[in-house]
């Protein structure tokens, strides 16, 4: 760790001092002088394509030929730029052109090459360029493709704020040094860039072990050879030396353009042959900023100044495109997920082919009109231009859908399928109607999609809340009671999943799992299924993927998905088993109820019936006067009888009322001895 701060402080240091030199490289452009002209090579001869701002009463005419400057014959654009780059704004230049087959004499102020736009492009993309390779070998120190990385984005930082300028700065000498800086960083890319490649996002250095050295070694040659090239060539000033370094310098770009062109091939290599959409996720960044930056300044810098002697787009354009590079490079190497690159690439895509299809539609539009019509005159250009305009407004919604079901299903049929059928899944989640339905399914269709080793689903029941397992699959070892314990000894709720950190892509958000517990009952991931108030209902238990591949970004928002609508379904669940138990008590009282009222309907008639005959009875003792002994004993017999039926009944109603209140108790007679 000692020896790692320590050598971070020293690349720092290095860093600080290049950094150094590229502000006085900005400085040393700043004072670029050139021609109040912008020159081009047409059939060899160096031609004034259009005059410039600043050229406020120069002579120089559109056409015009430049032969020589300060009397040296010139022959390409770089003998102009090279002869100038000795000599300071204001200074007067003689030049001999010639004009429309004479030749003449003329002097010319010389003005700033550079504006103001393009200096300040240069210093915020060339300190963009320190600041993120300082920044991604700070955030990854023990990443092996943190420190290349990093040399290669402050190598282009150099490169981009040491460009071509003058070397007449003072002190003496500085505008060389800067200037074989610039060479050294336009040697040390290419094959930055290279290795970067066998580094990022896996390690393949071992199957090119010779080829990196040698690379580096024809790097540094190329260095030396062009160094000593060009300071021969300015000191002194020597246009036949400066040829010589050109060819040298020629080679060093045709190597730079070879080494990039290998190293996309290279990532696009790792891109195919990736086995972890991690990776592939990470190399669609760095495929996202190589289509933008190196390949644009190959195509539209360097191979058309080999070819044409001059660039295709204007030298701040290039400098601003090739900002996007280190953005997504760094974005790739520390945080590949900060943003959805497929969404990016997928939406880029669709517009792209949908801004192309109106335009067409468009145009066949007008040009049909054209053709009905026969002349246009001002008011039917109008009128055919807004019927138009507005039948691509139209039509603009439906294409778009179309193109976009179009390129899901061609281009990323993979990640549509998958989010058609995470979509089907909580669909379904939603028609569960009882707990082991819903456990059964979580369980079928996550192992389905993600194709686990063993998955389990744990339902949280009884007062101490114990996990039972209702479904499972390979899930043998989710059948002992020391996980189930384990688990629910965790304090709920687990508002983040609980996870081994090494089946996570980085940056997942977790908490970090027991290593023992979790590798011995093979598992990998523990959901929990909250409740609204974040209690847990269940748990699901996952153990790591069959392809051994790790649970990204969209595995954990899947996941997180089912365990959330899990959780609403267990509340919903519940709730229809408590409306149907109270549905089913309520008509249990009811039922009751009737039974009662039948009962008591039926006790009033059995206690009228010997009441009746008691009353009868006994009336007609009191009511008969002759009535002899016999009918009297007979009338008193009736009377008891009825009074020991009326007592029994009694007695069961009480009986009745004791077994309906829980305190019945049955007396029996017992002989002891």
């Amino acid at each position: 760790m000692v020896h790692q701060k320590r050598r971070i402080r020293l690349i720092l240091a290095v860093d600080a001092l290049l950094l150094v030199m590229g502000m006085l490289g900005t400085y040393r452009v700043a004072l670029r002088a050139g021609l109040p002209a912008k020159l081009t090579m047409d059939r060899g001869r160096v031609i004034v394509r259009e005059i410039g701002d600043q050229a406020s009463g120069t002579t120089l005419r559109p056409g015009d030929t430049i032969r020589s400057v300060n009397g040296q014959a010139v022959s390409i654009l770089e003998d102009v730029g090279f002869l100038i780059d000795h000599l300071w704004i204001g200074d007067i230049t003689s030049l001999e052109v010639e004009r429309a087959g004479s030749v003449l004499t003329t002097s010319v102020p010389l003005v700033r090459f550079y504006n103001t736009r393009y200096l300040i492009i240069q210093c915020l993309v060339g300190s963009l360029y320190f600041f993120l390779g300082i920044l991604v070998l700070l955030k990854k120190p023990g990443d092996r493709a943190a420190p290349v990385f990093h040399w290669a984005s402050v190598a282009v930082g150099v490169m981009v704020m040491t460009t071509w300028a003058s070397y007449v700065i003072k002190p003496l000498g500085l505008g060389h040094a800067i200037q074989v800086l610039d060479l050294a960083a336009n040697a040390a890319i290419p094959v930055l860039f290279v290795h970067l490649g066998f580094v990022f996002p896996r390690n393949k250095i071992t199957a090119v072990r010779k080829l990196i050295p040698i690379l580096y070694a024809v790097s540094a040659g190329l260095l030396v050879w062009s160094g000593i090239m060009f300071l021969r060539a300015t000191f002194p000033p020597s246009l036949a030396g400066y040829h010589r370094f050109l060819t040298v310098f020629h080679i060093l770009r045709w190597f730079f353009s070879a080494c990039i062109i290998f190293g996309v091939a290279n990532l696009l290599h790792s891109y195919f042959t990736a086995i972890e959409e991690l990776e592939r996720r990470k190399l669609r960044w760095v495929i996202l900023g190589l289509g933008v930056g190196p390949l644009g300044f190959i195509f539209l810098w360097a191979i058309p100044y080999i070819i044409l002697s001059r660039a295709l787009v204007a030298a701040d354009i290039i400098v601003l495109i090739s900002a996007v590079v280190p953005v997504t490079f760094a974005i790739s190497i520390v945080r590949y997920h900060v943003l959805d690159i497929d969404l990016i690439f997928n939406r880029g895509t669709v517009y792209t082919i949908v801004l192309g299809a109106l335009l067409a539609i468009y145009a066949l539009l007008v040009g049909v009109a054209a053709v009905v019509i026969g002349t246009f005159t001002v008011k039917a250009s109008l009128i055919a231009s807004g019927l138009a305009a507005t039948i691509v407004a139209l039509l603009f919604e439906p294409i778009r859908r179309t193109v976009q079901q179009f390129v899901d299903r061609t281009f990323f049929r993979v990640r549509y399928n998958y989010r058609e059928a995470q979509r089907q899944f909580v669909e379904e989640l939603t028609h569960c109607v009882d707990i082991q339905q819903l456990a059964d399914l979580i369980v079928s269709r996550t192992d389905d999609l993600l194709r686990l080793e063993q998955i389990g689903f744990f339902s949280m029941e009884g007062p101490d809340r114990r996990p039972v397992l209702l479904a499972h699959r390979n899930g043998n070892r989710l059948l002992t009671t020391d996980v189930t314990d384990r688990v629910s000894g965790l304090q709920p709720p687990l508002r983040l999943p609980l996870a081994l950190d090494d089946r996570l892509e980085p940056g997942v958000p977790h908490d970090s799992a027991d290593p023992d517990l979790f590798h011995e009952r093979g598992l990998a991931l523990v959901f929990s299924v909250p409740s609204e108030r974040f209690e847990t209902l269940a748990l699901l238990v996952l153990g790591a993927k069959k392809s051994g591949a790790r649970f990204n970004i969209e595995d954990m928002d899947l996941l997180s998905s089912v365990a959330s609508q899990a959780g609403q379904a267990l509340a919903r669940i519940t709730l229809q088993q408590k409306l149907v138990l109270e549905r089913a008590e309520t008509q249990r009282l009811e039922e009751l109820n009737r039974l009662k009222s039948y009962f008591v309907s039926s006790v009033s008639h059995e206690l009228k019936t010997p009441l009746t005959s008691i009353r009868l009875f006994a009336e007609l003792l009191q009511s008969q006067k002759k009535v002899t002994t016999k009918q009297k004993q007979e009338y008193l017999e009736i009377i008891g009888g009825e009074s020991e039926r009326l007592t029994a009944l009694i007695e069961n109603v009480l009986d009745f009322a004791k077994v309906e209140r829980g305190v019945f108790s049955s007396w029996e007679t017992l002989e002891t001895k």
